[in-house]
C-alpha cells in the first residue's frame, strides 16, 4: 500500500506568511500534486503542528479541503 506522509503544514490565516511563504498555499500545491502524481495512495496522513498558532478557523478549513 501506497502512504502519503504530511508534516508540520504550520496554516496560518488567509494571506499571512512565515518566512515569506504562505502555508495555505504551500498546502494546496502539496494537496494538488498528492491527487495528481498520487491518486494510488491508500492512505495520507498529516502529522506535527497543523495550525501555526492554533488559531480555531484553521482547522474547519483543512476538514474543508481534505473533503473536498
Amino acid at each position: 500500500m501506497k502512504l502519503l506522509h504530511l508534516s508540520d503544514i504550520h496554516l496560518t490565516a488567509p494571506g499571512s506568511t512565515m518566512g515569506g511563504r504562505d502555508p495555505r498555499a504551500n498546502f494546496e500545491r502539496a494537496l494538488a500534486h498528492a491527487l495528481k502524481d498520487h491518486h494510488d495512495a491508500g492512505l495520507m496522513v498529516i502529522t506535527g503542528d497543523l495550525s501555526d498558532w492554533g488559531d480555531a478557523a484553521d482547522y474547519p478549513w483543512l476538514k474543508q479541503r481534505l473533503d473536498e
